[in-house]
C-alpha cells in the first residue's frame, strides 16, 4: 500500500546550516532499482535538552516522556495511512533507538528487521546512507535518524544541492524512488508531527 501524500510541510526548531547535499561535479550512481523502492525518513522524537547540566553526551541522550508520548502519537496516526515497511535502517545514537522502537511497538513490527546504520548520525553522509539502502536491499525501509543528516538524504536523492525540507523532531517523509542515485526519486508526502498526531485522533 502507498502513503497518502501530505498538504502540509514542515519546519524545524533549529535548521541546518545550509550543505551541498551533492558533488558539484559528477552525479553519483549507488545502485539500480526495479521495482519503484519506497524510502520513509523520520526524524527522532523530542529528547534530552543539550542544555540541561545533567545532560549526557549526544549519543546518549534519550527521548523525553514527552518526546516519547507525542512519537506514539505520531506512529498511530501513521499507521491509519497503512504504509508499507520491510525493514527499518536505525541511528545508533539512543533518542533514535528509542524512538525506533516507539513506532514499532505501535505497529506490532516483531518480524520486522532492525539494523543499526552508522551512517544515520547526525553529520552522516548522504551517499553513505543511500549506499546502506542500496546494501539492505529492502523494497520500503524506514530510515530513523537527525537532522541535518535526513534532509541531505532527502535533497540528494531529489537532486537538490541544498535541503528542501527541515524535518521536525517525529516529522516524516516519503520517497518514491527509481534509482539509488542523485536525482532518482521524488518527494511523495511530508508530515508534520502535529498533523500525524491529529490524524491518531480521527
Amino acid at each position: 500500500m502507498r502513503t497518502s501524500p501530505a498538504r502540509s510541510t514542515s519546519r524545524s526548531d533549529g535548521p541546518p546550516e545550509p550543505v551541498d547535499a551533492s558533488p558539484a561535479t559528477k552525479r553519483l550512481v549507488i545502485g539500480t532499482l526495479h521495482p519503484l523502492v519506497l524510502i520513509h525518513l523520520l526524524r527522532h522524537g523530542i529528547s534530552m535538552d543539550r542544555a540541561d547540566p545533567a545532560c549526557p553526551p549526544d549519543p546518549e541522550r534519550a527521548l523525553t516522556d514527552k518526546g516519547r508520548q507525542r512519537t506514539k502519537d505520531v506512529a498511530r496516526g501513521w499507521a491509519r495511512l497503512e504504509p508499507m515497511i520491510d525493514g527499518l535502517l536505525v541511528s545508533p545514537y539512543r533518542r533514535a533507538v528509542q524512538t525506533a522502537e516507539v513506532v514499532a511497538g505501535v505497529f506490532a513490527w516483531d518480524s520486522v528487521e532492525r539494523r543499526l546504520c552508522d551512517a544515520l548520525i547526525p553529520m552522516g553522509e548522504p551517499s553513505a546512507v543511500v549506499g546502506e539502502i542500496a546494501r539492505a536491499q529492502l523494497s520500503a525501509p524506514l530510515l530513523v535518524g537527525h537532522a541535518p543528516n535526513l534532509d541531505l538524504v532527502i535533497a540528494f536523492l531529489v537532486g537538490a544541492r541544498l535541503p528542501v525540507t527541515a524535518l521536525k523532531k517525529a516529522g516524516l517523509a516519503t520517497l518514491e524512488v527509481n534509482e539509488l542515485a542523485q536525482g532518482g526519486g521524488r518527494l511523495a508526502a511530508l508530515y508534520t508531527p502535529s498533523t500525524l498526531r491529529e490524524l491518531a485522533e480521527r
